[in-house]
């Protein structure tokens, strides 16, 4: 990979992350996930076939920056705290980490969540996937990875100026 490529790619993304972080400061959209979309990856293709028509760049080195750029930015989608929220196995892990020490029982994740949240196998995928792990009296607890994921969501809020939500 030249160094142009990873320029113009990575340089594409950080516009993306800079139109997202402006638009969550100025007003929250309401669709987080498509909105992440939309900044970091149809945004920063858009540059890119501008860069394209005016011809800075050609048409392998677009393609390139375009592949990197959009790497990039699903992998910072992945990862937001927005979207992670969205999955009922982070809000699953959420719930066990307020319920602390004492564990959380199924019965207080189902009184607490929808049917539509439950559905399917979310409760074994919550200990499937780590996050969380069940004692001998059949409660949650929150297992190290459940840990370390919530202290980067915490990280990557706090960084970005929001404070924990409330509740």
């Amino acid at each position: 990979m030249s160094i142009e490529i990873f320029i113009t790619g990575f340089s594409a993304c950080l516009a993306g992350w800079l139109l997202h972080f402006a638009w969550w400061r100025l007003s929250r959209p309401v669709d987080d996930l498509r909105a992440l979309v939309a900044c970091l990856i149809v945004f920063p293709a858009a540059v890119l076939v501008v860069l394209f028509l005016l011809g800075t760049l050609t048409l392998q080195a677009c393609f390139l920056s375009l592949i990197l750029s959009t790497g990039l930015g699903s992998a910072y989608i992945f990862w937001y705290p927005a979207a992670q929220a969205a999955s009922p196995t982070m809000l699953m892990t959420v719930i066990v980490a307020r319920a602390g020490e004492s564990g959380c029982s199924e019965e207080a994740l189902q009184s607490v969540l929808t049917e539509e949240t439950l559905s399917g196998n979310s409760l074994e995928s919550l200990v499937g996937e780590r996050f969380a792990s069940e004692d001998t009296e059949g409660k949650l607890e929150l297992a190290p990875r459940g840990q370390r994921t919530l202290k980067l969501i915490r990280l990557l809020r706090h960084s970005a100026g929001f404070e924990d939500p409330k509740g």
